[in-house]
């Protein structure tokens, strides 16, 4: 191959790897940037201290030197100091990955990590690196995306996820169940069909804050993990997603992405959806994420039950009876059809509770009972 030949196929293949380096080919990304592995690479300083001057902070050792252009740990804590030795603080770019040290505070200039919020805008740091994160990343069992910037994406649809408005978090998009026609072959033989009906067995999901978890309990229900309770009887399972003192933060990275997956195996089912008490103040997020699984799963079945009674006598939190009703009124406002009001139900026959908030097993037991026709 001649000297031109070759430089022309080089030239060939260092294009194309250009290409598919800055995301010339599409397809999903699985997986996160995480950048250069920093915080195991840095060494301790030396004894010394930091002195402040009038352009800012310097580290000056016990022989009066300081470090300069160098990252260094110090106190367990790790800062860059510029060409002339004074203590960077925000974005610090570094060997084609991005950092941030902190702007103020106790901590003043030190690496940060984890989740961040600047200027309004949130990103997350690798723990092990300290670097900025983009593209799809998993965080405590819960995928968000960042963007090339590395700022976290919220109320988008990307690719197959749909990524929640306030948390982000990644939620997979179910696609369509097959609904075609299936022809009933004992019809059309003309011999002995057997005409005995077929019981379908029926699936129910609750999903809720502690007062769902205090319905499991009075409902006999057994523990299946962390996040779950099971009933079943004939032809009834009952699922139970709950969780003492949760909200819709709680809702949206935990109790969703489950639903999600039973749904997506269970089209069918009937969820009943009773979250609230915890942030009342969060019913416009509640509204947008249940207006999103009804258009996503038209075969499933939705009830969404009002948030019920409060026992002011006994409970002096947030939740007063003026906030449940706007709450309720809104709820039944954008759901009249799927809304069913057993703040109403419990206010007319009467409730018992022992801490204002939480009921005993027989209200419980009624309020379940009352549920019923609406499943």
């Amino acid at each position: 191959m001649s000297k031109q030949r070759k430089r022309k196929y080089l030239q060939i293949v260092v294009t194309f790897l250009c290409i598919c380096m800055l995301g010339g080919f599409s397809g999903k990304q699985v997986h996160a940037e995480t950048g250069y592995a920093l915080i195991p690479k840095v060494k301790e300083a030396q004894t010394g201290w930091f002195v402040k001057y009038w352009s800012g902070w310097k580290y000056i050792y016990a022989n009066g030197k300081c470090p300069k252009n160098k990252w260094k740990k110090i106190n367990n804590k790790i800062y860059y100091f510029d060409k002339n030795g004074y203590m960077q603080t925000g974005w610090k770019k570094y060997k084609n990955s991005w950092y941030y040290l902190r702007k103020r505070g106790k901590n003043k200039g030190a690496l940060c990590t984890g989740w961040k919020t600047i200027s309004g805008k949130r990103y997350f740091l690798a723990k092990k690196t300290g670097a900025r994160v983009t593209g799809w990343h998993t965080i405590k069992n819960t995928l968000y995306y960042f963007n090339n910037k590395g700022v976290l994406q919220k109320g988008k649809t990307v690719g197959e996820y749909q990524l929640d408005k306030i948390t982000g978090a990644a939620i997979k998009i179910a696609t369509e169940p097959d609904t075609s026609e299936v022809t009933d072959e004992s019809n059309t033989t003309g011999g002995d069909a057997d005409n005995t009906a077929t019981t379908v067995n029926k699936l129910h999901i609750f999903v809720g804050d502690s007062r769902t978890v205090g319905l499991s309990n009075a409902m006999g229900c057994v523990s299946y993990d962390k996040l779950l309770q099971i009933r079943t009887e004939e032809n009834l399972t009952e699922y139970y997603l709950a969780e003492v003192g949760s909200g819709y933060s709680w809702y949206s990275t935990k109790a969703l992405p489950k639903l999600v997956k039973m749904l997506n195996e269970n089209p069918a089912a009937t969820v009943i959806l009773n979250h609230g008490i915890n942030d009342l103040g969060n019913i416009d997020q509640y509204i947008a994420s249940y207006q999103w699984l009804i258009r996503v799963y038209p075969n499933t079945k939705f009830v969404i039950m009002s948030v019920n009674p409060v026992n002011r006598k006994l409970y002096k939190g947030y939740a007063k009876p003026a906030n449940i009703t706007v709450f309720n009124q809104k709820m039944q406002a954008a759901f009249p059809n799927n809304f069913v009001n057993t703040y109403q139900y419990l206010q007319s026959m009467g409730f018992n509770t022992a801490d204002g908030l939480h009921y005993d097993s027989l209200t419980y037991m009624n309020l379940y009972n009352y549920m019923q026709p609406y499943l």
